[in-house]
């Protein structure tokens, strides 16, 4: 018996791992992305009811892009210039604001988003029976041409798996991977 749950089990965290429900990026087209080298992650949106989620997922997109290879200011710094400047996150959006960044720190793109969706994974209990409800998450995104202002690409991604985290790990990799792909940028 034991033996079978366990054969189960694995079954199932399969089938959750291939668990990449929807994944869309519209990209700019003719614009050189070569052009792109350094990058600002403004901290995502939360998620209605997951305080922090949106932190997490700006964390997440900071390591896939480093190890894409692109610089990233940290964004601590970017706090530091947006407090200097008296600006909130949502205030900075500004085309004059999103100038001076590229001005003071050299920033070629701001990447931005919101968490849409963030539930956490479940566990029900039914008599003798349990039974496990995976965690879903969503995301929609943009990257923002700082000497521009224009939306270069917009990406929208959500996952289901074993855990938020996991899903959020899995959204952020999927969609830098693409973006890469999609933009025919390949860093070294």
């Amino acid at each position: 018996m034991t033996k079978i749950l366990y054969v189960s089990v694995a079954i199932f965290v399969l089938f959750l791992q291939s668990c990449a429900t929807m994944e869309s990026l519209v990209r700019k087209p003719g614009y050189d992305f070569s052009s792109i080298k350094k990058v600002a992650v403004l901290d995502f949106n939360d998620s209605t009811g997951n305080a922090g989620s949106g932190a997490l997922v700006s964390e997440l997109f900071e390591k896939n892009l480093l190890k894409a290879g692109y610089s990233i200011i940290d964004r601590n710094e970017l706090r530091k210039f947006l407090n200097s400047k008296n600006l909130s996150q949502e205030m900075f959006l500004s085309k004059s604001s999103v100038i001076d960044l590229k001005n003071a720190a050299g920033i070629d793109a701001v990447i931005t988003g919101i968490i849409t969706k963030a539930i956490p994974e479940q566990y029900q209990y039914h008599a003798e029976l349990t039974s496990f409800i995976a965690a879903q998450a969503e995301l929609n995104c943009q990257l923002i041409s700082t000497d521009t202002y224009e939306v270069l690409w917009s990406g929208t991604n959500s996952y289901d798996a074993m855990s938020l985290q996991t899903a959020f790990e899995y959204m952020t990799e999927s969609i830098i991977k693409r973006m890469i792909s999609d933009t025919h940028l390949i860093k070294k």
